[in-house]
C-alpha cells in the first residue's frame, strides 16, 4: 500500500512512484481503517482505452448471457428444465431470504465496520 490523494481525477502519490501500468487495478482504502475499501478503478492510458476495456467486458458478459439463454431455449424440454420447474415454487422464497440477509449484512457492515455509528454519534 502507498499513501496517495485524489486531485480531481488525478491520483497523486505521497512519494514519487513510477507510472501505474495500464490495466492495473487501483484500490482506495479508508485512511482510518485499512480494511475498508472505499473505491477502486482500473488504470487506463487514455479515455479511449478505458472505454474499450468497458466495451470488451460488456461484450464478454453479454456473450455468456447469450449462450445461457440460447441453451435454455434450445433444450427447454431437457432434463435440466424439468428439475428447474420442480424447484421454481421455492425460488422466490429462497431469493427473498437471501436478499434480506444480504441487506442486513450491508447495514451491519456500514454501521459497525464502516464506523457509521461512531460518525453519527460524534455529530
Amino acid at each position: 500500500p502507498v499513501a496517495a490523494r485524489l486531485d480531481g481525477a488525478r491520483l497523486v502519490f505521497s512519494t514519487p512512484r513510477q507510472r501505474v501500468a495500464p490495466g492495473q487495478l487501483i484500490a482506495f482504502y479508508d485512511g482510518d481503517d485499512p480494511e475498508v475499501v472505499v473505491g477502486s478503478a482500473v488504470a487506463a492510458s487514455s479515455f479511449l482505452s478505458a472505454l474499450m476495456q468497458f466495451i470488451s467486458y460488456s461484450l464478454g458478459m453479454g456473450a455468456v448471457i447469450l449462450v445461457l439463454t440460447l441453451s435454455v431455449a434450445l433444450f427447454k424440454e431437457g432434463l435440466l428444465i424439468g428439475r428447474f420447474r420442480r424447484v421454481m415454487p421455492y425460488v422466490q422464497k429462497a431469493t427473498a431470504a437471501f436478499v434480506t440477509l444480504a441487506g442486513a449484512y450491508i447495514v451491519y457492515y456500514w454501521l459497525v465496520q464502516g464506523k457509521l455509528i461512531q460518525t453519527l454519534a460524534a455529530s
